[in-house]
Parts: C-alpha cells; structure tokens; sequence
C-alpha cells in the first residue's frame, strides 16, 4: 500500500514539541480522553478524529520496563508513515507517574487503551 507522505507532516500540527536536540525533534501527539474509570484506573484514549472506520485493538502486556510504551510509541510512528530517515519522532503522551529511570519507580498508572482512528494515508487500513 501506497503512504501519503504528507500525513506525517499534517499529524505534527495535532502534536506539542517535547524534545529539540541538535535538530531532532521529539512530538507528543495529542489525544482525546474518551473514558476514564477513576476508581478501577482504566482509560481509554482516542488518537485522530473519529471517522467511522474500522478500528483494531492491540493489548501489550508485560513486567515493568519490557518496552510496552516503546512498542506503542514505534507502532504510531510506523501508521502515520515515520521514517528512520525522518528527524522527527511522535510519541504518546507519557502514561508513567514520574519520569525515574528506575524499573522500580516506573509503574503506569492507569491501563489505557488507545483508539486509533484510521487516517487517509496510513501505512496500513485498520
């Protein structure tokens, strides 16, 4: 399948710069809170707008600091046509309680599932 090049450019308008280092940047796209259970510490998260698509579901599980959040961030950069050759990267917002590097500190709060709206161009059709 044909990616719409342009795609990776428009999705940087729907993000917030979180990292500028020596000309590679580091966007956070913004998502849309669809639920959110306070008490049971479940949310669901939606990425681009709702365009009454076909919608696909992914469930990461794992021991603290195996790379869920690294597999996630890798898989929307991959849909939204990211390259290796690109200067840029799109991440989630950070589901982590504090930014420690300790494993034993890194505990997400929330289970979060995320809705990923399929876009014209996407590297693959949900």
């Amino acid at each position: 399948m044909m990616m719409d090049s342009q795609l990776k450019n428009k999705i940087r308008n729907y993000c917030s710069v979180v990292n500028n280092e020596e000309g590679f940047i580091t966007y956070e796209i913004q998502t849309e809170d669809i639920e959110k259970d306070e008490d049971k510490k479940i949310q669901v998260v939606a990425i681009g707008p709702d365009n009454n698509g076909p919608i696909k579901s992914v469930l990461l599980l794992g021991e603290t600091g195996v790379g869920k959040t690294r597999v996630i961030n890798t898989m929307i950069n991959h849909l939204f046509g990211v390259s290796f050759e690109d200067n840029f990267r799109l991440q989630l917002k950070d589901q982590v309680l504090n930014n420690s590097s300790l494993q034993v500190e890194s505990q997400t709060e929330y289970i979060t599932a995320y809705k990923v709206y399929h876009q014209p161009g996407m590297a693959y059709n949900l």
